[in-house]
Parts: C-alpha cells; sequence; structure tokens
C-alpha cells in the first residue's frame, strides 16, 4: 500500500496558516473583550449599560495596546489544548508518537 505524501500544497499550506491566524487573533480578541468587562465590573460599571458599539472600541484599544501578550497567549492555547488542534499550522500540528521514533538504522 502506498503512503500517503506529507507535503501539502502550497494553497492547503496557505489555508491552514490562514485559519491559524484567525483563530488566534480570534482567541486574543475573546481575552481583550473578557478583560475590558472585567475591568469594567471592577469599576462599579454595569457592562450592560454599554452599546456593542463602544465595549468593541475598548476591545480594540485594549488589543492593540496589549497585542504581543494576547496573541502570544492564544497561539500557545493553540498550540497546547487537544481541542484546538485543528486550528494549528502544518508544523505545529501534533505528530503521533510512532513516527517522531525514528528507528536507528535510519539515522546513520
Amino acid at each position: 500500500m502506498a503512503e500517503a505524501a506529507v507535503n501539502l500544497s502550497p494553497n492547503v499550506a496557505t489555508q491552514r496558516m490562514l485559519r491559524h491566524r484567525s483563530a488566534v487573533m480570534t482567541l486574543a480578541r475573546m481575552r481583550a473583550k473578557k478583560s475590558i468587562l472585567l475591568a469594567l465590573r471592577a469599576q462599579g460599571l454595569k457592562p450592560q449599560h454599554f452599546s456593542a458599539r463602544e465595549i468593541a472600541v475598548l476591545t480594540e484599544y485594549y488589543l492593540n495596546q496589549h497585542r504581543a501578550e494576547l496573541v502570544g497567549e492564544a497561539a500557545e492555547l493553540i498550540a497546547t489544548w487537544p481541542e484546538l488542534a485543528r486550528w494549528r499550522c502544518a508544523e505545529e500540528a501534533v505528530v503521533p508518537a510512532w513516527r517522531k521514533t525514528v528507528p536507528p538504522s535510519c539515522g546513520d
């Protein structure tokens, strides 16, 4: 039986990379919004008294101020959380343990 090729076509690799980037930014934006809502509550304000647009503006501002931290946390979450494996880049994809081991005769 012939084994499937491991290399991805450039189109599939590009699609995976774009899907990964979108997932990272979505998680970063969700974390930024959560931080904004917590900050509003900490000030004694109720988030339901703000319009969705006001919260979105505050979220974008927070995201721009803390982009490196939020994106790093989101990328780490995608790389480590099994349920998010489908959004990993091709080079970050989980490789089965049996594929990681190289027989001694092949490594020489």
